[in-house]
């Protein structure tokens, strides 16, 4: 290589002899990135068949977060079912204590009173 190098004109560069003696990769730009210029068909393939998973994921997240949106609906709505069941309750018992004549300030049992009820800390 030398005799070349004398021969045909100045000398080469380190990077000249490394492209003679050791090939340079194909895909292989000088001065860029050593990767390949564009992705390899199982790169190509391995991100396809992650896409639609990753789109299964987020579908799933948005299902997940829509039910918990429902669940507290669901909850809120079964909290006001449950007072206006106790409210009822509370009517219907206060009406047969006094249908049975007993008086209802001082003989209903601790949970009929207005102001026990639905004390939540």
């Amino acid at each position: 290589m030398k005799e070349k190098a004398d021969i045909e004109g100045p000398p080469m560069t380190v990077v000249e002899i490394f492209d003679i003696v050791l090939h340079p990769k194909s895909g292989y730009v000088r001065g860029h990135d050593p990767s390949p210029k564009s992705h390899s068909k199982a790169h190509q393939l391995a991100e396809e068949q992650l896409k639609e998973p990753k789109e299964r994921a987020k579908a799933t997240e948005h299902m997940n977060e829509d039910l918990h949106k429902q669940m507290e609906e669901l909850k809120a709505h079964q909290d006001g079912m449950e007072a206006s069941i106790f409210e009822k309750l509370r009517a219907e018992m206060r009406q047969h204590y006094e249908e049975a004549g007993w008086t209802t300030s001082n003989s209903l049992p601790s949970f009929m009173n207005d102001n026990v009820y639905n004390r939540k800390s």
